[in-house]
């Protein structure tokens, strides 16, 4: 049923909502909320009176719980009783830099034994796709997991998870037999055997999408590829490191359906003509009419050199998504610019082991790509210097932007200008940016700049301020951020010379925030946070000089934590 726009203004503060009640029947209710699309719609008529609440739980089919500690498993359980798909998110984002302790929590056993209770109870009947990310997941917890679903699983994704291993995964193989999506994308295993895969190829004949990649598992032959490949309806597939034990095999996919490919390993492979996405080590051009009908392709882990990628890039005149490394240079971007007026996503990361290859991104090529790549709605770059200039050809050329990330290198020169013009250009320009993150160096961006992102970003929902300690930022620039950006949702800060008492201060100006993260090279006081809500949790992680702030429906701290994280006081906490 094709979803529905319902305007923030359709109820009106002057209505009484008795009396909307007395006009809408509970059965008209739950039509139209069936209907509702976005998250924050389902959270607005949710909030009008305790029937409507009833009513959008009992209709809705898919949630996030965008951080495992805001709610408890029961709570969930108990108000979406209709879930189709369940989205479950642990380990805060600075997790994947390790800017955490590891064993920081975000255990997923508690979800997934709720969940079993509720099946027992013939509940969640519906319930086929399962997501955790950044969360501890065990080998019991898969089995349990299996044990409870069964052939009523359909989708399990466990992105950037750690704590099981590939016998837990045989679990999932041997009795989810309708699985469609298994994704294991960036997970942490124990790799003790490929039992499991030879399980998953024998039993799930309906698979539709496996997901390996960065997960340090290894097929050892690429046999098995083949076999995954002829034994179901695979229309997704990336793995891990490929070997070739004979090293004159070729790996032929040309009879398959694939529309997506991801590997890394010096393999020969025939590829599909039904191919629109690759991702790996890709060192030659394709075949002409391969590389045109390529829309997405990602070269983050290839070992191509700057020409190779050039010669790469010249082929594919469609793509619509495209990650590298800064290897390929202004040279690249430029290129890319001319050859793909398409393209909606990029992300240029630098890699540091490859900081000696000479090329990198300047103000220049994200000149180029700005002029040519009008229809770019995500930007994320790390890049050698920036100016002005280029943030003010993002706003001019891409108004449909909805994700702005930039961040400049530690290697390089001090800044020229602050960007405060280029940000206030940026979100005047681009209504629609919802997240925004800014990782610059001293000089990069004044209280000028962060007051026309309060100012200006009323739609932002996520931030990250990084490197901004300059003596021309202070706590005026944040309390006023603050104080304008109304929908913000996420907010990370790190190495700014913000004070406990402005982001104290900022905290309670932001009426939707439910969640910052903040590193800080002073020592943090108890007596700033205390000023916080009942609902308000604070997190002091000394070894890693981070501080983790969070709202839950959860009453007292948590009990999972290590020694290295401490709770503090106030905020609803305890000393636990």
């Amino acid at each position: 049923m094709a979803s529905m726009k319902i305007s923030r203004r359709w109820i009106h503060a002057d209505d009484d909502p008795d009396s909307i009640n007395s006009r809408l029947p509970d059965d008209l209710l739950k039509i139209i909320f069936s209907r509702l699309g976005d998250n924050q719609d389902h959270a607005s008529v949710a909030r009008v009176c305790r029937q409507w609440r009833d009513a959008e739980s009992a209709t809705r089919e898919k949630i996030t719980v965008n951080f495992s500690y805001a709610v408890s498993p029961g709570y969930v359980i108990d108000r979406f009783g209709q879930l189709r798909a369940l989205k479950i998110k642990g380990k805060p984002r600075a997790s994947d830099f390790g800017l955490i302790p590891v064993d920081w929590g975000g255990y997923g056993g508690p979800w997934i034994a709720a969940l079993a209770l509720a099946r027992a109870r013939s509940l969640y009947g519906a319930l086929a796709s399962l997501h955790f990310k950044r969360m501890e997941i065990s080998d019991e917890d898969l089995a349990l997991l299996a044990e409870t679903f069964r052939d009523a699983l359909q989708v399990l994704k466990l992105e950037k998870c750690s704590g099981f291993s590939s016998l837990g995964l045989e679990s999932i193989a041997r009795s989810c037999r309708d699985l469609r999506v298994l994704s294991l994308d960036e997970s942490d295993i124990e790799d003790k055997g490929s039992q499991w895969l030879r399980e998953l190829i024998h039993s799930c004949a309906s698979l539709e999408a496996l997901n390996l990649s960065m997960t340090g598992l290894e097929l050892g032959d690429i046999r098995l590829v083949e076999e995954i490949v002829s034994s179901s309806k695979l229309k997704s597939l990336k793995l891990n490191d490929l070997e070739d034990p004979s090293r004159n095999r070729r790996l032929d996919l040309r009879q398959s359906s694939l529309q997506e490919l991801g590997f890394c390993g010096l393999i020969q492979v025939s590829l599909p003509s039904s191919l629109s996405s690759f991702s790996g080590d890709l060192q030659l051009a394709m075949e002409p009419n391969l590389a045109s009908a390529l829309t997405s392709l990602d070269l983050l882990y290839t070992t191509a050199n700057h020409e190779q990628h050039l010669e790469i890039i010249k082929g594919c005149r469609n793509l619509q998504v495209f990650k590298a490394r800064d290897i390929i240079g202004d040279v690249g971007l430029e290129l890319l610019a001319s050859h793909c007026k398409g393209l909606q996503r990029i992300r240029i990361e630098n890699m540091r082991q490859q900081e000696q290859h000479g090329f990198s991104i300047s103000n220049s090529g994200m000149l180029a790509l700005a002029k040519s790549c009008v229809h770019l709605q995500s930007f994320s770059m790390y890049v050698h210097d920036a100016a002005n200039s280029s943030l003010e050809a993002f706003a001019e050329s891409c108004p449909g932007l909805l994700d702005f990330r930039l961040g400049i290198l530690e290697t390089a020169p001090d800044m020229a200008e602050p960007l405060d013009a280029g940000v206030q250009s940026l979100l005047q320009r681009c209504p629609s940016i919802t997240k925004l993150a800014l990782y610059l160096k001293e000089g990069g961006l004044t209280d000028r700049g962060l007051e026309s992102i309060g100012r200006l970003g009323q739609q932002l929902k996520w931030i990250l301020l990084g490197c901004l300690s300059d003596s021309d930022t202070s706590d005026r620039g944040l309390v006023s951020l603050a104080r304008g950006c109304s929908n913000l949702r996420k907010l990370e800060v790190r190495n700014c010379p913000f004070s406990d008492a402005a982001i104290v201060c900022g905290i309670r100006g932001l009426p939707l925030l439910r969640y910052l993260w903040f590193q800080c090279y002073h020592r943090v006081s108890d007596r700033h946070f205390a000023l916080l809500g009942p609902e308000w949790r604070t997190e002091l992680m000394p070894e890693f000089y981070s501080v983790l702030c969070y709202r839950t429906l959860v009453s007292g701290s948590r009990s999972d934590h290590p020694p290295s994280v401490r709770p503090m006081l106030g905020g609803g906490g305890g000393g636990g």
